[in-house]
Protein backbone atom coordinates (compact mmCIF):
# COMPACT_ATOMS: atom_id res chain seq x y z
CA UNK A 1 0.00 0.00 0.00
CA UNK A 2 2.60 2.36 1.08
CA UNK A 3 4.52 1.86 -2.24
CA UNK A 4 0.81 3.05 -4.18
CA UNK A 5 0.96 5.95 -2.11
CA UNK A 6 4.48 7.05 -2.92
CA UNK A 7 4.04 6.08 -7.03
CA UNK A 8 2.70 9.96 -7.55
CA UNK A 9 6.11 11.33 -5.87
CA UNK A 10 7.97 8.96 -7.85
CA UNK A 11 6.39 9.60 -11.61
CA UNK A 12 7.16 13.23 -10.44
CA UNK A 13 10.47 12.86 -9.59
CA UNK A 14 11.72 10.82 -12.99
CA UNK A 15 9.18 13.47 -15.05
CA UNK A 16 11.64 15.73 -13.51
CA UNK A 17 14.41 13.39 -14.82
CA UNK A 18 12.85 13.52 -17.84
CA UNK A 19 12.75 16.69 -18.31
CA UNK A 20 16.21 17.49 -17.81
CA UNK A 21 17.29 14.32 -20.70
CA UNK A 22 15.15 15.69 -23.31
CA UNK A 23 16.26 19.30 -22.78
CA UNK A 24 19.74 17.68 -23.11
CA UNK A 25 18.90 15.51 -26.56
CA UNK A 26 17.37 18.93 -27.78
CA UNK A 27 20.83 20.54 -27.06
CA UNK A 28 22.26 17.82 -28.93
CA UNK A 29 20.38 18.56 -32.34
CA UNK A 30 20.58 21.99 -32.50
CA UNK A 31 22.80 23.61 -35.16
CA UNK A 32 26.56 24.54 -34.58
CA UNK A 33 25.97 27.78 -34.01
CA UNK A 34 23.49 27.35 -31.22
CA UNK A 35 25.19 24.48 -30.00
CA UNK A 36 28.20 26.31 -28.92
CA UNK A 37 26.36 29.26 -27.32
CA UNK A 38 26.06 26.60 -24.96
CA UNK A 39 29.73 26.18 -24.26
CA UNK A 40 29.50 30.12 -23.04
CA UNK A 41 33.32 28.96 -21.53
CA UNK A 42 36.20 29.05 -23.27
CA UNK A 43 37.87 27.06 -20.09
CA UNK A 44 35.49 23.80 -21.00
CA UNK A 45 37.88 23.76 -24.72
CA UNK A 46 41.35 23.57 -22.40
CA UNK A 47 39.74 19.74 -21.11
CA UNK A 48 38.09 19.15 -24.56
CA UNK A 49 42.02 20.00 -26.82
CA UNK A 50 43.74 18.07 -23.93
CA UNK A 51 41.33 15.04 -23.89
CA UNK A 52 41.73 15.05 -27.95
CA UNK A 53 45.53 15.10 -27.84
CA UNK A 54 45.47 12.02 -25.10
CA UNK A 55 43.06 10.20 -27.11
CA UNK A 56 45.14 10.43 -30.42
CA UNK A 57 48.40 9.31 -28.75
CA UNK A 58 50.01 12.51 -28.83
CA UNK A 59 50.57 12.67 -24.96
CA UNK A 60 48.82 14.73 -21.55
CA UNK A 61 49.27 18.01 -23.10
CA UNK A 62 46.82 20.70 -24.55
CA UNK A 63 49.46 21.96 -27.10
CA UNK A 64 52.60 20.23 -27.15
CA UNK A 65 54.76 22.03 -24.75
CA UNK A 66 55.14 19.13 -22.46
CA UNK A 67 52.80 16.69 -20.12
CA UNK A 68 50.36 18.87 -17.60
CA UNK A 69 48.31 18.45 -14.84
CA UNK A 70 45.68 21.76 -15.09
CA UNK A 71 42.60 19.94 -14.95
CA UNK A 72 40.10 17.75 -12.62
CA UNK A 73 41.09 14.13 -13.43
CA UNK A 74 37.47 12.58 -12.98
CA UNK A 75 36.23 15.10 -15.81
CA UNK A 76 39.17 14.55 -17.77
CA UNK A 77 38.34 10.72 -17.83
CA UNK A 78 35.40 11.16 -18.50
CA UNK A 79 36.14 13.91 -21.75
CA UNK A 80 38.87 11.11 -23.02
CA UNK A 81 36.63 8.33 -24.70
CA UNK A 82 34.10 11.06 -26.27
CA UNK A 83 36.69 13.46 -27.92
CA UNK A 84 38.51 10.07 -29.30
CA UNK A 85 35.24 10.23 -31.53
CA UNK A 86 36.88 13.77 -33.32
CA UNK A 87 39.14 11.23 -35.33
CA UNK A 88 35.96 9.71 -37.33
CA UNK A 89 33.14 12.18 -36.71
CA UNK A 90 34.95 15.29 -36.84
CA UNK A 91 34.83 18.06 -34.09
CA UNK A 92 31.19 18.89 -33.46
CA UNK A 93 30.50 15.19 -32.80
CA UNK A 94 32.18 14.88 -29.68
CA UNK A 95 30.78 18.24 -28.49
CA UNK A 96 27.08 16.67 -28.99
CA UNK A 97 27.65 13.41 -27.02
CA UNK A 98 29.33 15.83 -24.34
CA UNK A 99 25.59 17.79 -24.19
CA UNK A 100 24.24 14.10 -23.64
CA UNK A 101 26.79 13.22 -20.64
CA UNK A 102 26.32 16.21 -19.06
CA UNK A 103 22.29 15.83 -19.34
CA UNK A 104 22.98 12.35 -17.79
CA UNK A 105 25.07 13.98 -14.98
CA UNK A 106 22.09 16.78 -14.09
CA UNK A 107 19.54 14.16 -14.22
CA UNK A 108 21.41 11.48 -11.90
CA UNK A 109 22.06 14.70 -9.69
CA UNK A 110 18.42 15.59 -9.63
CA UNK A 111 17.55 12.07 -9.20
CA UNK A 112 19.89 11.81 -5.75
CA UNK A 113 18.94 15.18 -4.26
CA UNK A 114 15.30 14.43 -5.27
CA UNK A 115 15.21 11.02 -3.09
CA UNK A 116 17.94 12.31 -0.37
CA UNK A 117 15.43 15.17 0.02
CA UNK A 118 12.42 13.20 0.49
CA UNK A 119 14.19 11.29 3.09
CA UNK A 120 15.34 13.93 5.33
CA UNK A 121 12.91 16.62 4.16
CA UNK A 122 9.64 15.37 2.93
CA UNK A 123 8.30 14.31 -0.38
CA UNK A 124 7.07 17.29 -1.71
CA UNK A 125 10.34 19.76 -0.88
CA UNK A 126 12.41 16.79 -1.95
CA UNK A 127 10.59 17.43 -5.46
CA UNK A 128 10.95 20.81 -5.62
CA UNK A 129 14.15 20.52 -4.63
CA UNK A 130 15.33 18.23 -7.38
CA UNK A 131 13.16 20.32 -10.31
CA UNK A 132 14.97 23.76 -8.58
CA UNK A 133 18.44 22.57 -8.88
CA UNK A 134 18.29 21.34 -12.37
CA UNK A 135 15.39 23.24 -13.57
CA UNK A 136 16.42 27.37 -12.44
CA UNK A 137 17.77 28.55 -15.39
CA UNK A 138 20.49 30.66 -13.21
CA UNK A 139 21.87 27.57 -11.14
CA UNK A 140 21.63 25.24 -14.46
CA UNK A 141 24.04 27.33 -15.66
CA UNK A 142 26.35 27.76 -13.00
CA UNK A 143 26.02 23.89 -12.79
CA UNK A 144 26.65 22.89 -16.29
CA UNK A 145 29.20 25.62 -16.38
CA UNK A 146 29.39 24.81 -20.45
CA UNK A 147 31.63 21.60 -20.36
CA UNK A 148 33.40 22.15 -17.65
CA UNK A 149 33.89 19.78 -14.56
CA UNK A 150 30.88 21.48 -12.79
CA UNK A 151 28.52 19.12 -13.69
CA UNK A 152 30.19 16.04 -12.28
CA UNK A 153 31.03 17.98 -9.70
CA UNK A 154 27.54 18.84 -8.68
CA UNK A 155 26.54 15.11 -8.94
CA UNK A 156 29.78 14.03 -6.64
CA UNK A 157 28.13 16.54 -3.87
CA UNK A 158 25.32 15.27 -3.88
CA UNK A 159 26.17 11.93 -3.35
CA UNK A 160 28.41 13.02 -0.59
CA UNK A 161 25.46 14.92 1.07
CA UNK A 162 23.91 11.69 0.34
CA UNK A 163 25.85 9.70 2.19
CA UNK A 164 26.17 11.57 5.35
CA UNK A 165 23.02 12.07 5.66
CA UNK A 166 22.96 8.27 5.90
CA UNK A 167 26.01 8.28 8.25
CA UNK A 168 24.36 11.33 10.40
CA UNK A 169 21.69 9.05 12.73
CA UNK A 170 24.37 6.51 13.57
CA UNK A 171 28.28 7.75 12.92
CA UNK A 172 29.58 4.88 13.58
CA UNK A 173 28.10 2.19 11.39
CA UNK A 174 30.98 0.92 9.03
CA UNK A 175 29.22 0.39 6.20
CA UNK A 176 27.55 3.87 5.86
CA UNK A 177 30.81 5.47 6.81
CA UNK A 178 32.72 2.93 4.04
CA UNK A 179 30.23 4.25 1.39
CA UNK A 180 30.82 8.21 2.37
CA UNK A 181 34.74 7.47 2.33
CA UNK A 182 34.21 6.10 -1.27
CA UNK A 183 31.51 9.33 -2.30
CA UNK A 184 33.94 11.81 -0.33
CA UNK A 185 36.71 10.54 -2.83
CA UNK A 186 34.90 10.63 -6.04
CA UNK A 187 33.68 14.44 -4.81
CA UNK A 188 37.95 14.85 -4.47
CA UNK A 189 38.67 13.69 -7.82
CA UNK A 190 35.92 15.68 -9.55
CA UNK A 191 37.23 18.76 -7.91
CA UNK A 192 40.26 18.85 -5.90
CA UNK A 193 39.36 21.42 -3.62
CA UNK A 194 36.39 19.71 -2.54
CA UNK A 195 39.26 18.25 -0.25
CA UNK A 196 38.57 20.60 1.92
CA UNK A 197 34.80 20.01 2.62
CA UNK A 198 35.96 16.13 2.53
CA UNK A 199 38.68 17.24 5.67
CA UNK A 200 36.43 19.02 7.66
CA UNK A 201 33.70 16.24 7.39
CA UNK A 202 36.56 14.07 8.53
CA UNK A 203 37.13 16.04 11.41
CA UNK A 204 33.63 16.55 12.10
CA UNK A 205 33.10 12.41 12.42
CA UNK A 206 36.39 11.93 14.45
CA UNK A 207 34.68 14.21 17.02
CA UNK A 208 31.62 12.21 16.75
CA UNK A 209 33.34 9.30 16.96
CA UNK A 210 35.17 10.35 20.04
CA UNK A 211 33.62 12.47 22.25
CA UNK A 212 29.62 12.29 21.31
CA UNK A 213 29.64 7.92 20.38
CA UNK A 214 32.59 7.42 23.21
CA UNK A 215 34.11 5.04 20.29
CA UNK A 216 37.13 2.30 21.46
CA UNK A 217 40.52 3.52 19.83
CA UNK A 218 40.59 0.74 17.54
CA UNK A 219 37.49 1.04 15.97
CA UNK A 220 37.87 5.05 15.53
CA UNK A 221 41.30 3.80 13.35
CA UNK A 222 39.55 1.17 11.44
CA UNK A 223 36.48 3.77 10.62
CA UNK A 224 38.62 6.38 9.86
CA UNK A 225 40.74 4.36 7.54
CA UNK A 226 37.04 3.10 5.85
CA UNK A 227 36.85 6.94 5.32
CA UNK A 228 39.63 7.73 4.04
CA UNK A 229 41.42 4.99 2.30
CA UNK A 230 39.81 5.33 -0.67
CA UNK A 231 40.34 9.54 -1.10
CA UNK A 232 44.03 8.86 0.21
CA UNK A 233 44.60 6.51 -2.76
CA UNK A 234 42.56 7.71 -5.37
CA UNK A 235 44.10 11.77 -4.53
CA UNK A 236 47.01 10.54 -4.02
CA UNK A 237 48.14 8.15 -7.20
CA UNK A 238 47.02 11.72 -9.27
CA UNK A 239 49.76 13.90 -7.08
CA UNK A 240 52.10 11.21 -7.47
CA UNK A 241 51.24 10.96 -10.97
CA UNK A 242 51.74 14.60 -11.32
CA UNK A 243 55.26 15.02 -9.58
CA UNK A 244 56.70 12.00 -11.21
CA UNK A 245 55.27 13.08 -14.90
CA UNK A 246 54.95 16.92 -14.84
CA UNK A 247 57.39 17.91 -12.36
CA UNK A 248 55.15 19.20 -9.59
CA UNK A 249 52.75 17.95 -6.86
CA UNK A 250 49.55 20.56 -7.35
CA UNK A 251 48.21 21.12 -10.37
CA UNK A 252 49.98 23.45 -12.71
CA UNK A 253 46.44 25.86 -13.29
CA UNK A 254 46.62 26.28 -9.49
CA UNK A 255 49.94 27.69 -8.96
CA UNK A 256 49.45 29.93 -12.12
CA UNK A 257 46.20 31.03 -10.43
CA UNK A 258 48.28 31.95 -6.88
CA UNK A 259 50.77 33.63 -8.99
CA UNK A 260 48.38 35.93 -11.36
CA UNK A 261 46.53 36.76 -7.73
CA UNK A 262 49.83 37.90 -6.76
CA UNK A 263 50.05 40.81 -9.53
CA UNK A 264 48.29 43.88 -9.86
CA UNK A 265 46.76 45.32 -13.30
CA UNK A 266 45.70 41.70 -14.74
CA UNK A 267 42.69 41.66 -16.63
CA UNK A 268 41.00 39.75 -13.64
CA UNK A 269 41.48 43.57 -11.45
CA UNK A 270 43.03 43.75 -8.50
CA UNK A 271 44.82 41.51 -7.01
CA UNK A 272 43.76 38.43 -4.88
CA UNK A 273 42.08 39.81 -1.36
CA UNK A 274 45.28 37.38 0.72
CA UNK A 275 47.49 39.52 -0.74
CA UNK A 276 46.24 42.99 -0.24
CA UNK A 277 45.63 41.59 3.36
CA UNK A 278 49.48 40.81 3.18
CA UNK A 279 49.96 44.31 1.76
CA UNK A 280 47.81 46.54 4.43
CA UNK A 281 49.72 44.62 7.05
CA UNK A 282 53.13 45.50 5.88
CA UNK A 283 51.96 49.16 5.33
CA UNK A 284 50.60 49.15 8.94
CA UNK A 285 53.92 47.33 10.38
CA UNK A 286 55.53 50.30 8.12
CA UNK A 287 53.87 53.62 9.31
CA UNK A 288 50.65 52.69 11.58
CA UNK A 289 49.52 56.18 11.56
CA UNK A 290 49.39 56.36 7.53
CA UNK A 291 47.77 53.06 8.17
CA UNK A 292 45.37 54.47 9.84
CA UNK A 293 44.54 57.76 8.05
CA UNK A 294 44.35 55.55 5.03
CA UNK A 295 42.18 53.16 6.31
CA UNK A 296 40.38 54.83 9.07
CA UNK A 297 36.57 54.50 7.35
CA UNK A 298 37.25 50.98 6.45
CA UNK A 299 38.64 50.28 10.07
CA UNK A 300 35.88 51.58 11.80
CA UNK A 301 32.75 49.99 9.89
CA UNK A 302 34.94 46.60 10.51
CA UNK A 303 34.89 47.37 14.26
CA UNK A 304 31.39 48.46 13.92
CA UNK A 305 29.90 45.36 12.23
CA UNK A 306 32.23 43.14 14.56
CA UNK A 307 30.57 44.64 17.66
CA UNK A 308 27.43 43.83 16.03
CA UNK A 309 28.02 40.14 15.19
CA UNK A 310 29.47 39.03 18.41
CA UNK A 311 26.24 41.24 19.99
CA UNK A 312 23.96 38.59 17.59
CA UNK A 313 25.57 35.81 18.50
CA UNK A 314 25.42 36.30 21.79
CA UNK A 315 21.31 36.95 21.91
CA UNK A 316 20.83 33.83 19.58
CA UNK A 317 22.85 31.59 21.87
CA UNK A 318 20.71 33.33 24.54
CA UNK A 319 17.98 32.67 22.92
CA UNK A 320 18.60 28.77 22.04
CA UNK A 321 19.69 27.98 25.36
CA UNK A 322 16.35 29.38 27.11
CA UNK A 323 14.09 28.44 24.23
CA UNK A 324 14.70 25.15 22.48
CA UNK A 325 13.48 24.91 18.95
CA UNK A 326 10.15 22.90 18.41
CA UNK A 327 11.28 19.63 17.13
CA UNK A 328 8.54 20.47 13.85
CA UNK A 329 11.70 23.31 13.29
CA UNK A 330 14.52 21.72 14.62
CA UNK A 331 14.10 18.45 12.43
CA UNK A 332 14.09 19.30 8.96
CA UNK A 333 18.00 20.85 9.52
CA UNK A 334 19.77 17.87 11.84
CA UNK A 335 18.24 15.39 9.34
CA UNK A 336 19.70 17.19 6.04
CA UNK A 337 23.13 18.01 8.07
CA UNK A 338 22.48 21.31 6.89
CA UNK A 339 24.24 23.19 9.42
CA UNK A 340 27.46 21.17 9.25
CA UNK A 341 27.53 21.54 5.65
CA UNK A 342 26.85 25.06 5.45
CA UNK A 343 29.61 25.67 7.98
CA UNK A 344 31.92 23.63 5.53
CA UNK A 345 30.81 25.13 2.83
CA UNK A 346 31.84 28.85 4.75
CA UNK A 347 35.06 27.10 5.09
CA UNK A 348 35.59 26.42 1.58
CA UNK A 349 34.67 30.16 0.62
CA UNK A 350 36.90 31.09 3.32
CA UNK A 351 40.19 29.53 1.38
CA UNK A 352 39.15 29.83 -1.80
CA UNK A 353 38.19 33.61 -1.95
CA UNK A 354 40.76 34.76 1.37
CA UNK A 355 43.14 32.57 1.32
CA UNK A 356 44.34 30.77 -1.62
CA UNK A 357 45.56 34.17 -3.21
CA UNK A 358 44.01 32.63 -6.37
CA UNK A 359 42.77 34.18 -9.49
CA UNK A 360 40.47 34.15 -11.09
CA UNK A 361 37.81 32.97 -9.32
CA UNK A 362 34.79 31.39 -11.61
CA UNK A 363 31.13 30.72 -10.87
CA UNK A 364 31.13 27.26 -10.60
CA UNK A 365 33.73 26.99 -8.09
CA UNK A 366 31.04 28.00 -5.31
CA UNK A 367 28.54 24.74 -6.19
CA UNK A 368 29.14 23.68 -2.04
CA UNK A 369 28.12 26.96 -1.07
CA UNK A 370 25.18 26.97 -3.87
CA UNK A 371 23.84 23.50 -2.58
CA UNK A 372 24.25 25.25 1.04
CA UNK A 373 22.06 27.89 0.52
CA UNK A 374 19.41 25.24 -1.35
CA UNK A 375 19.52 22.67 1.53
CA UNK A 376 19.03 25.30 4.15
CA UNK A 377 15.98 26.62 1.98
CA UNK A 378 14.62 23.36 1.95
CA UNK A 379 15.13 22.55 5.79
CA UNK A 380 13.37 25.62 6.18
CA UNK A 381 10.47 25.04 3.35
CA UNK A 382 10.12 21.26 5.28
CA UNK A 383 9.98 23.34 8.81
CA UNK A 384 7.24 25.75 7.65
CA UNK A 385 5.34 22.94 5.93
CA UNK A 386 5.39 20.41 9.04
CA UNK A 387 4.54 23.67 11.66
CA UNK A 388 1.24 25.03 9.16
CA UNK A 389 0.54 21.09 8.59
CA UNK A 390 0.13 20.33 11.81
CA UNK A 391 -2.54 23.30 12.54
CA UNK A 392 -4.24 22.50 9.79
CA UNK A 393 -3.68 19.04 8.57
CA UNK A 394 -5.59 20.32 4.53
CA UNK A 395 -2.75 22.02 3.69
CA UNK A 396 -0.45 18.87 4.54
CA UNK A 397 -2.88 16.98 2.11
CA UNK A 398 -2.26 19.45 -0.42
CA UNK A 399 1.49 19.85 -0.42
CA UNK A 400 2.23 17.40 -2.66
CA UNK A 401 -0.15 18.49 -5.83
CA UNK A 402 1.21 21.94 -4.38
CA UNK A 403 5.24 20.72 -5.02
CA UNK A 404 4.00 18.75 -8.06
CA UNK A 405 2.63 21.87 -10.28
CA UNK A 406 5.66 24.05 -8.75
CA UNK A 407 7.72 21.46 -10.62
CA UNK A 408 5.72 21.63 -13.87
CA UNK A 409 5.63 24.89 -13.89
CA UNK A 410 9.58 25.35 -13.12
CA UNK A 411 10.13 22.43 -16.32
CA UNK A 412 7.82 24.70 -19.19
CA UNK A 413 9.79 27.70 -17.88
CA UNK A 414 13.05 26.27 -18.29
CA UNK A 415 11.68 24.75 -21.77
CA UNK A 416 10.78 28.08 -22.77
CA UNK A 417 13.90 29.49 -22.00
CA UNK A 418 15.90 26.90 -23.36
CA UNK A 419 14.31 27.46 -26.83
CA UNK A 420 15.01 31.24 -26.90
CA UNK A 421 18.60 30.61 -25.86
CA UNK A 422 19.21 27.71 -27.95
CA UNK A 423 17.32 27.97 -30.64
CA UNK A 424 16.67 25.55 -33.62
CA UNK A 425 16.76 28.08 -36.47
CA UNK A 426 20.36 30.10 -36.13
CA UNK A 427 22.31 31.13 -38.92
CA UNK A 428 24.50 33.75 -37.57
CA UNK A 429 28.06 32.35 -37.23
CA UNK A 430 29.42 31.45 -33.70
CA UNK A 431 32.50 33.47 -32.25
CA UNK A 432 34.18 30.46 -32.00
CA UNK A 433 33.97 29.28 -35.45
CA UNK A 434 34.73 32.80 -36.87
CA UNK A 435 37.58 33.71 -35.16
CA UNK A 436 38.69 29.95 -36.08
CA UNK A 437 38.19 30.96 -39.68
CA UNK A 438 39.91 33.83 -39.93
CA UNK A 439 42.81 32.68 -38.35
CA UNK A 440 42.94 30.26 -40.74
CA UNK A 441 42.51 32.98 -43.76
CA UNK A 442 45.16 35.21 -42.02
CA UNK A 443 48.04 32.77 -41.28
CA UNK A 444 49.74 30.15 -42.87
CA UNK A 445 49.46 26.07 -42.38
CA UNK A 446 51.06 24.91 -39.31
CA UNK A 447 51.56 28.46 -37.88
CA UNK A 448 52.89 28.48 -34.04
CA UNK A 449 49.82 30.69 -32.91
CA UNK A 450 50.36 31.77 -29.24
CA UNK A 451 46.93 33.23 -27.63
CA UNK A 452 45.16 33.64 -24.03
CA UNK A 453 42.18 31.84 -24.11
CA UNK A 454 43.40 29.51 -26.41
CA UNK A 455 40.72 26.70 -26.17
CA UNK A 456 37.78 27.38 -28.51
CA UNK A 457 41.20 28.52 -31.28
CA UNK A 458 43.22 25.57 -30.65
CA UNK A 459 40.17 22.82 -30.70
CA UNK A 460 38.65 24.60 -34.25
CA UNK A 461 42.08 24.97 -35.96
CA UNK A 462 43.74 21.47 -35.61
CA UNK A 463 45.89 22.54 -38.46
CA UNK A 464 47.71 25.17 -36.46
CA UNK A 465 49.62 24.74 -33.08
CA UNK A 466 48.07 27.37 -30.79
CA UNK A 467 49.86 27.54 -27.41
CA UNK A 468 48.21 28.64 -24.53
CA UNK A 469 49.48 32.22 -23.11
CA UNK A 470 47.97 32.27 -19.89
CA UNK A 471 49.09 28.54 -18.31
CA UNK A 472 45.88 27.48 -16.74
CA UNK A 473 46.98 24.00 -18.82
CA UNK A 474 50.50 24.53 -19.39
CA UNK A 475 53.93 23.29 -17.85
CA UNK A 476 56.29 24.24 -14.95
CA UNK A 477 58.84 25.66 -17.62
CA UNK A 478 56.36 28.53 -18.80
CA UNK A 479 55.48 29.16 -14.76
CA UNK A 480 58.91 29.93 -14.56
CA UNK A 481 59.87 31.48 -17.63
CA UNK A 482 57.08 33.98 -16.75
CA UNK A 483 57.41 34.53 -13.46
CA UNK A 484 61.24 35.67 -14.19
CA UNK A 485 59.75 38.04 -16.93
CA UNK A 486 60.86 36.07 -19.89
CA UNK A 487 57.98 35.56 -22.10
CA UNK A 488 59.29 36.70 -24.81
CA UNK A 489 62.22 34.30 -24.88
CA UNK A 490 59.60 31.82 -23.35
CA UNK A 491 57.41 32.00 -26.84
CA UNK A 492 60.41 32.56 -29.26
CA UNK A 493 61.84 29.23 -28.11
CA UNK A 494 58.52 27.89 -28.84
CA UNK A 495 58.60 28.76 -32.34
CA UNK A 496 55.81 30.94 -32.02
CA UNK A 497 54.97 33.49 -35.34
CA UNK A 498 51.71 35.14 -34.29
CA UNK A 499 49.85 35.89 -30.77
CA UNK A 500 46.20 36.40 -31.57
CA UNK A 501 44.57 38.34 -28.17
CA UNK A 502 42.50 41.25 -27.57
CA UNK A 503 44.40 44.85 -27.61
CA UNK A 504 44.63 44.60 -23.77
CA UNK A 505 47.48 42.56 -23.73
CA UNK A 506 49.31 45.88 -24.39
CA UNK A 507 48.22 47.37 -21.06
CA UNK A 508 47.48 43.69 -18.72
CA UNK A 509 50.20 42.17 -16.45
CA UNK A 510 51.72 39.85 -17.15
CA UNK A 511 51.94 40.43 -21.08
CA UNK A 512 53.21 43.76 -21.28
CA UNK A 513 56.64 43.10 -21.78
CA UNK A 514 55.97 41.91 -25.08
CA UNK A 515 54.68 44.98 -26.12
CA UNK A 516 57.50 46.55 -27.60
CA UNK A 517 57.84 43.53 -29.66
CA UNK A 518 54.26 43.46 -30.97
CA UNK A 519 53.68 44.43 -34.54
CA UNK A 520 50.38 44.03 -35.30
CA UNK A 521 49.28 42.30 -38.47
CA UNK A 522 45.74 42.31 -38.83
CA UNK A 523 42.69 43.35 -36.81
CA UNK A 524 39.47 40.69 -36.14
CA UNK A 525 36.25 42.54 -35.47
CA UNK A 526 33.08 40.25 -34.92
CA UNK A 527 29.86 41.27 -32.94
CA UNK A 528 31.74 43.76 -31.05
CA UNK A 529 34.92 42.09 -29.99
CA UNK A 530 38.25 43.12 -30.93
CA UNK A 531 41.72 41.39 -31.44
CA UNK A 532 44.14 41.88 -32.83
CA UNK A 533 46.77 39.13 -34.76
CA UNK A 534 49.93 40.57 -33.65
CA UNK A 535 53.61 39.30 -35.22
CA UNK A 536 56.02 38.24 -32.51
CA UNK A 537 59.44 39.50 -33.50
Amino acid sequence: MARWKRLPWDAALWGVVAAVLAAHLYLALTPANSLLNWFHYDDAFYYFKTAQNIALGHGVTFDGTGATNGFHPLWMAVCVPIFALSRWFGLLVPLRVLVVVVGVLMAATAWVMGRTGARVFGRPVGLLLAAGWALWPPLYMTTVAGGMESSLNALSLAWLWMAWAAVWPQPDDARAVGRLGWAAAFAMLSRLDNALIVAGLGLWLLGRWWWEVKTPVKRVVRLAWRFGAPGLFGVGAFLLWSRLVVGVWMPISSLVKHWWGSLDGTVYGRMALRFRLEHAAARLLASPAAFWQRYRLWLLAALVGGVAALAAGWLLWRFARRASLPEAWAAPFRRGVVLPWALLAGGHWLYMKVLSGMLPLRDWYWLPEEMAVALAGAALLAAVGRALGQRWPALRRAAFPVAAVGAVGLAAAFSGWLGRAFPLHNAHLHPYLAQARWVEVHTPPDAVIAAPGAGALAYFTPDRRVINMDGLISTPAYLRAWQAGKQREYLLRLGVHYIFAGFWIKWARPYTDLNPYLVTEAIFRYDGDTFGLFRLK
